[in-house]
């Protein structure tokens, strides 16, 4: 008897865990800027999955994203999104957290070009962003390229 078998590769583009903290613990809030955002809601933005939960550590709740597609829907775009919705609510957010790695590209779209370098803009970005909100942030740790690099 013949034995035969299969291999089966498939690959998709890169996501982007990417939350933001709202300036508050108020999980309704989270949950509803979650539902208004996600892709497929009346406002939702495009290849955003998202979900509401509580970071009881911090006493702040959170709006948990996963950007399944960067180039249609940014971090940028996303965190300005979440801030103006939380604002309408009388609240705003502290910052992001990135989990995992991020696209050099990925932290710079939709940011401004201010002229300055690459390594000087994605600082601002960073900055801009509030990565470093929840602790301190090295972008060494957190962006693809240069940890690629570090492998050698």
């Amino acid at each position: 008897m013949a034995r035969t078998g299969a291999s089966v590769v498939g690959a998709r583009p890169l996501l982007v865990a990417w939350n933001l903290t709202l300036n508050r613990e108020d999980l309704g809030l989270a949950r509803a800027i979650a539902a208004r955002i996600r892709e497929g809601a009346p406002e939702g933005l495009p290849r955003v999955r998202a979900i509401g939960w509580t970071l009881p550590e911090y006493g702040r709740s959170q709006v948990s994203t996963n950007l399944l597609d960067w180039t249609t829907t940014p971090p940028a775009t996303v965190t300005a999104e979440v801030r103006r919705l939380a604002r309408q609510a009388g609240a705003d957010i502290d910052g992001s957290e990135l989990v995992g790695l991020i696209p050099e590209d990925a932290l710079l779209a939709g940011q401004p070009d201010s002229g300055a370098s690459r390594a000087e803009r994605l600082v601002d970005a960073a900055e801009a962003l509030g990565l470093s909100h929840l602790g301190p942030v090295s972008l060494d740790d957190v962006l693809l390229e240069r940890r690629l690099l570090a492998l050698g």
